[in-house]
């Protein structure tokens, strides 16, 4: 595949991030940074190349990278991980993404992209978890108890937990 029809086809994936996704999460110029990182910054080559099991640190150290990035005020680490989650996730969706990179080996490792009505769904899923707040506020130790249920729940449903997002999202329960 045409490199640059690639990097074109994940650049239209970073310009369908909306406006919506980062509402009320930081100042003018938030959802630029965002789009900006993950055109010019993210290349899915050398993703493509971690083993599956590394995927978690891969995103760890793009969430920590894209933060540094976001203007002052924006620099949550739950916005950058929603919008990265969002961007994998969409990535993985795209059939000339997922080919060319193999992002098929990482499926099972994609996180649900964290949002108010993924958090409340699996608060309802499982009572143990803290109650949702906002995206703002989502710290790394959060994070990883809402994906440890959306797994849970993923398996029980026969899926993966970024799957999941396609039930939840908007309450489509």
């Amino acid at each position: 595949m045409d490199e640059k029809f690639l990097r074109g086809v994940q650049d239209f994936g970073a310009n369908a991030l909306s406006v919506s996704v980062v509402r009320r999460m930081g100042p003018e110029g938030t959802l630029d940074s965002i789009r900006d990182f993950i055109k010019k910054r993210i290349d899915l080559r050398e993703v493509s190349t971690a083993d599956p099991s590394e995927y978690r640190s891969v995103l760890d150290e793009l969430t920590d990278k894209l933060r540094s990035r976001m203007p002052s005020g924006a620099r949550h680490w739950g916005v950058a991980r929603k919008c990265l989650n969002l961007f994998f996730r969409d990535a993985l969706y795209n059939f000339y993404l997922r080919q060319t990179y193999d992002l098929a080996k990482f499926e099972r490792h994609l996180e649900i992209p964290l949002d108010s009505y993924v958090g409340r769904a699996l608060w309802l899923e499982d009572r143990r978890l803290p109650r949702w707040r906002t995206v703002k506020g989502l710290t790394p130790k959060e994070s990883e108890k809402f994906q440890e249920v959306a797994s849970q729940v993923a398996e029980r449903n026969g899926t993966h937990r970024v799957h999941l997002d396609v039930i939840y999202w908007r309450g489509n329960l």
